[in-house]
């Protein structure tokens, strides 16, 4: 989200936002859509708080704490521990697509591509609808609203379909058709960007 240019306290609220709500939403959106679907869907409230604490709330608050304590440090520090985490974030995802090569080739062509990219449109224009008057912020709520955290999905998945290859293929195949998909947008709100500040001044 930092890339979609909203503002740090915007997108640091959207974070805890998220991942807060995740906690609760997501196991019961399990029970939910397990009723309405009479599978057995299940996913407790634990796990996944590890996740979003591991993996998004912990960072954070160790972030927003150095920067606190240490400000001139925390600005050094910060582009290149981003740097390194992002290549650590890059490497672990392409090794996991390249072991789910096989599986994730034979969703294409069956209507999962287009399925998942529905998904993302619809993400992207809910998240621009509602995100407000700042240019920046409405594309970081539109990126977020059509993003999912990997981790979490991939913990759904494999608890609740252990043996489905095809389950921890379709998660990372989003995560393609998500970063391909947000191109067109990023490119179109990037384009306004002059036209709607001058807006916003007005």
């Amino acid at each position: 989200m930092e890339k979609a240019g909203g503002t740090d306290s915007y997108v640091i609220g959207l974070h805890v936002a998220i991942g807060l709500l995740a906690i609760i939403f997501v196991p019961l959106a399990m029970q939910i859509i397990g009723l309405v679907r009479g599978v057995d869907l299940h996913m407790t409230i634990a796990p996944v708080a590890k996740v979003v604490f591991i993996s998004v709330l912990i960072p954070l608050a160790v972030g927003i704490g150095v920067h606190k304590l240490a400000p001139a440090l925390s600005e050094r520090v910060a582009k290149p521990i981003a740097g390194i985490s992002g290549i650590g974030v890059v490497v672990c995802i392409v090794a996991m697509w390249i072991s789910a090569a096989p599986a994730m080739w034979s969703l294409i062509g069956n209507g999962t591509v287009i399925a998942l990219l529905a998904f993302v449109l619809v993400g992207l224009a809910i998240g621009h609808l509602l995100g407000g008057p700042v240019p920046e912020n409405r594309t970081s709520l539109a990126i977020s609203t059509a993003s999912r955290h990997p981790g979490v999905a991939l913990l759904l998945a494999q608890a609740n379909f252990p043996a489905e290859k095809l389950a921890t293929a379709a998660v990372l195949l989003y995560l393609i058709v998500m970063a391909v998909g947000s191109i067109p947008y990023l490119v179109w709100t990037k384009g306004r960007k002059p036209q709607l500040e001058n807006q916003v001044k007005k």
